[in-house]
Parts: C-alpha cells; sequence; structure tokens
C-alpha cells in the first residue's frame, strides 16, 4: 500500500496545484529504511518541482519595498545600479559578487582613513591640555654665574613658569665625629610669597622641608656626590657647602626644577684652592688662595637629577603642570643617576600604586632622567664653552 496520499483534484482551483508536502520521504534517515517505487516516482516528483522556470523567481510589486526600509533602499540604490548596469556583459553571478567586493572595499578604505586622521590629528591618549605629548617636558632655561659673590649660582626656568634661583657658598668648619674624613653638604629652601598666594606665611615651610629631604636622600650616596672631595684636613676642618635655594615662580614640576638647578650650581662651583694646611701647636692653620681662577671645579658627572612621575587615571605624565599636579592622586620622585642608577625613591600622594604600575612608572622616570642628564650636561658645556664672554641676563628678562 502506497504511503504518498495521491495527488489531490485541483479542478475546483483552475488547475493551480498546491505546494506539495516531502512527508516521510524529505528525511534522509527515513529514506535509508527503504522506499517503495512509488515513494521513489513521487520524490522524483516533487525534487523535479524545486527546479525554478526560466522566469522564476518572481518579485511580486511592493515586494522590494516591504523587504527593505527606506534607509537601506537609500544607500543601496547607487550599488544597485552599477549591479543592473553589469549584468548584461558578466552576467548576474559576477556582477553580484563584484557588487559587493567594491562596496566593502570602498567601506574599508574609509575606515582606515578614519583611523589614520584620528591617530594623527586626535592622540586623545598621548595628548595634554598645552599640547605635549605624556612622557615631554616644557622649554627648560638654565643660567650660570649669575651672582659674582657666590661659588656657584645657577637659575632654571620651566615653560617661563616655575622659576628656582640657587646659589652656593663653602665655608671652613670642623667635620663630624663620626666622618672625619668627609666634608658637609647642607641644603636650604626658601619658598618666596610672590611665587604663589600658597606659601604666604607658613604655607610654604612643609614644600621645604620636602625639597631639602628629597636633595638630601638624593646626593647621600658616596656614588652620587663624595664628600671626601671636601675634606682639607681630617678630624680637623674641611669645607661646608651650603646649597640655598629660592623658589621665586611656582608653576608645577618643583622637585624636577629644583634638582636640574642644584645640578648646574654644583657645575659651576668653583672651591677655593687650599695653598698651606698645617697643625701649629695642635691647631689647623689653613691658607687660601686669594687668587679667583686659582680654584677647584667639582666633577658632576655623577651628580642625579630628579624626575617626577605623575599618575593621572590610567595613565603617567612627566613634568606636571599645577592642573595635572592637583588632578593627580599619587607621584613618585625618582633620583637618577647618568648612569642610570637610581638613588632614591619618594611616593607623594594619598593614592595607591598596583605593583606593575609602579614598575612602569620607575622604567619610564629612569629612562627619561637618562635622557635628561645627557641633555642638561650637553647645554652646560656648550654654556662653558663661552667662557668669560658669556653673557649675563640675570634678572633682566
Amino acid at each position: 500500500m502506497a504511503r504518498v496520499p495521491e495527488i489531490p483534484d485541483t479542478k475546483a482551483m483552475d488547475g493551480d496545484r498546491p505546494m506539495s508536502i516531502v512527508r516521510r520521504v524529505g528525511r534522509e534517515r527515513e529514506r535509508m529504511l527503504g522506499m517503495t517505487d512509488e515513494e521513489r516516482a513521487w520524490r522524483k516528483k516533487w525534487l523535479d518541482a524545486q527546479k525554478l522556470a526560466p522566469e522564476e523567481p518572481v518579485m511580486p510589486k511592493g515586494y522590494y519595498e516591504q523587504m527593505y526600509n527606506p534607509i537601506r533602499r537609500f544607500y543601496m540604490a547607487p550599488m544597485n545600479k552599477v549591479q543592473n548596469m553589469l549584468e548584461p556583459f558578466i552576467g548576474k553571478t559576477s556582477a553580484y559578487v563584484l557588487r559587493h567586493t567594491l562596496t566593502r572595499m570602498a567601506m574599508g578604505t574609509f575606515a582606515i582613513y578614519c583611523i589614520y586622521y584620528h591617530l594623527k590629528y586626535n592622540r586623545m591618549l598621548d595628548l595634554r591640555n598645552d599640547g605635549r605629548s605624556r612622557y615631554q617636558y616644557r622649554s627648560i632655561e638654565i643660567e650660570t654665574r649669575l651672582m659674582k659673590h657666590a661659588h656657584g649660582s645657577a637659575r632654571l626656568r620651566i615653560g617661563n613658569i616655575t622659576d628656582v634661583l640657587v646659589g652656593v657658598k663653602l665655608e671652613i668648619d670642623t667635620p663630624y665625629a663620626e666622618r672625619p674624613n668627609e666634608g658637609k653638604l647642607d641644603f636650604f629652601v626658601d619658598c618666596s610669597a610672590n611665587a604663589t598666594p600658597a606659601f604666604e606665611g607658613k604655607g610654604g615651610d612643609d614644600l621645604a622641608t620636602e625639597i631639602s629631604n628629597v636633595l638630601s636622600m638624593a646626593y647621600q650616596t658616596p656614588d652620587a656626590f663624595d664628600l671626601k672631595q671636601l675634606c682639607i684636613i681630617p678630624h680637623k676642618k674641611c669645607w661646608k657647602m651650603y646649597v640655598d635655594i629660592l623658589i621665586l615662580q611656582c608653576g608645577g614640576n618643583l622637585f624636577d626644577a629644583v634638582g636640574a638647578a642644584v645640578k648646574a650650581a654644583l657645575y659651576n662651583t668653583e672651591i677655593p684652592r687650599v695653598i698651606t694646611a698645617m697643625l701649629d701647636g695642635g691647631e689647623p692653620d689653613i691658607q687660601v688662595s686669594d687668587d679667583p681662577y686659582d680654584c677647584i671645579k667639582l666633577d658632576v658627572t655623577n651628580y642625579p637629577l630628579v624626575v617626577t612621575v605623575c599618575k593621572i587615571g590610567d595613565n603617567f605624565v612627566i613634568d606636571p603642570t599645577l592642573e595635572e599636579e592637583s588632578c593627580s592622586a599619587a607621584s613618585i620622585l625618582m633620583s637618577v643617576m647618568p648612569n642610570g642608577k637610581v638613588t632614591s625613591v619618594v611616593k607623594l600622594g594619598y593614592g595607591s600604586l598596583l605593583p606593575s604600575t609602579l614598575i612602569k612608572m620607575l622604567q619610564v622616570g629612569k629612562d627619561i632622567g637618562l635622557k635628561l642628564n645627557e641633555t642638561l650636561m650637553k647645554g652646560l658645556e656648550e654654556e662653558n664653552k663661552l667662557g668669560q664672554t658669556k653673557p649675563i641676563f640675570g634678572f633682566l628678562r
């Protein structure tokens, strides 16, 4: 008995045959169980019915408008015309493939151009309010030998805002009992009330103490500053070096400015040459040369510089302005020697730092410190070549 139902009579429908139902023979697993001859004949008719006639497929009127909304019809219209123009020459399939290939190539080219434009003109991750990148310093101006009555002096300005003046004075003193073969080095910082309203009264005392402590830690290692070169007679006499720092104007990044100004002042510091140093009845007798050109210069090759790495959000910047410092939750101060050795690290701010972030900040600070040391020494050497012919601008600028 045949399992396929009889073909219904379509005379009542004017010869229009309804859509056939495949039923059991439409599933491969059912066909594997076996089919009768009638089922095979029925399936053959059904497969033949799936073949399209030459005039098919037929798109009813209004189908395209119902299938695609006005926006899609608008941006698809140009390529539809291109496809219709190409079909008589290369066929429907080739025209369809070429149409979509050209469309995707155009979209890809536009996307690449947008990305290029964004990276070139709108680098939001590496652009600050003043146009600098994250690891870029403002312009730095240094002038040395400003004060004739000091043994060494320097003035440093960062971005025409932060202004620092450093003077070095020497006097003969008695060494410490626990370090009889070494001299003395003291840092004194004075924050001028004209620098910023925050320094009025005793507002700058805490900052001055903090700067002095940072400099003391930076120069405390013998690899950075050997105090033995300041010794005159062990246990008896030595040079005591006063490094006086005056903050004239505060525009952010004070620690870096002070560190560079101190190194510049020590670079041109001239220690008077001791002619004779002897003991007369147990008391030291020291004679210093009166010739202003008969002096000893310090070797500042290994003197460190202070680099401030300021964390803002998920990024960190170099040479922060006052606005950037106010937005920062945590910063680190690094004292970096020209050979890459870090003599001290100090954290500022109330925020915390992840170990991975701290490692990245230390690496960035070290790299910046090496470049800054090299640039500073190059500038000081070029200025030193001018000798006595170097014009002094001082505070007239």
